[in-house]
């Protein structure tokens, strides 16, 4: 079991290279063993959340996003952001974080800003008053074995191609004061998205794809060694 004190601190000492690699495919092999009652969730943002720990206001989950978990179409709602601190570590393949800086009052507004109120499986969406444009800040493109954080409140959009596979062990810490926010078209009325949470079977071959991939990974550095044996089925 991943402890968020601990994964937080090897991440800040720089040593996440070392632990957190083994620590993810134990979690995998647990799921893939039948040794966990995980069930993998399909986010609307097109990847696969392995809800790892929910501890008070800290939590864990592992992200991994492919062809599998890719939604049929880009969510319109992707520029968003969070009421808790982030810190992720990119497992295996490359994470392209896209920094946006919103405009308040413009002259010509181009997006409306949206609540996100989650409830269950359910992301309720409502329309605010406030109509803003936005414009990129910064990308920032991280590769394995990195880490990056954001704070409550700070805008951006996560894109990793559908052709791609990329993994991460995010933490994330919730804010009280802060709301989950997102951007969307002008006038789109409230309305309801859906995180599907998936089967036994298909979060153990969702576990078992990202478990091979990332001993694939493991196998290329000497010191990633020390996750249990594990054969791909």
């Amino acid at each position: 079991m991943m402890d968020y004190a601990q994964v937080h601190e090897d991440i800040s000492r720089g040593v996440a290279h070392k632990t957190l690699p083994n620590l993810a495919a134990n979690v995998l092999i647990d799921i893939v063993e039948g040794d966990s009652g995980l069930r993998a969730v399909r986010h609307p943002l097109g990847f696969a959340c392995f809800p790892v720990l929910r501890h008070g206001n800290d939590g864990i989950c592992v992200h991994a996003w492919s062809a599998e978990t890719a939604v049929p179409t880009r969510a319109p709602f992707s520029v968003h952001s969070h009421s808790w601190d982030l810190l992720s570590y990119v497992l295996y393949g490359t994470v392209h974080n896209q920094l946006v800086t919103i405009l308040d009052r413009p002259s010509t507004p181009t997006h409306q800003m949206f609540e996100i109120r989650s409830s269950g499986r359910f992301d309720e969406i409502r329309a605010t008053p406030h109509l803003v444009s936005w414009t990129k800040a910064r990308t920032q493109m991280i590769p394995a074995g990195s880490a990056y954080s954001l704070a409550a409140g700070q805008f951006h959009t996560v894109d990793v191609p559908v052709d791609y596979h990329a993994a991460t062990i995010v933490l994330g810490r919730s804010r009280p004061e802060a709301a989950d926010l997102s951007l969307g078209e002008i006038g789109t009325p409230d309305h309801r998205t859906y995180r599907q949470p998936c089967s036994p079977s298909e979060t153990t071959r969702l576990a078992a794809a990202v478990l091979r991939r990332l001993t694939e990974s493991l196998a290329t550095t000497p010191s990633h060694s020390q996750c249990r044996p594990w054969r791909h089925p």
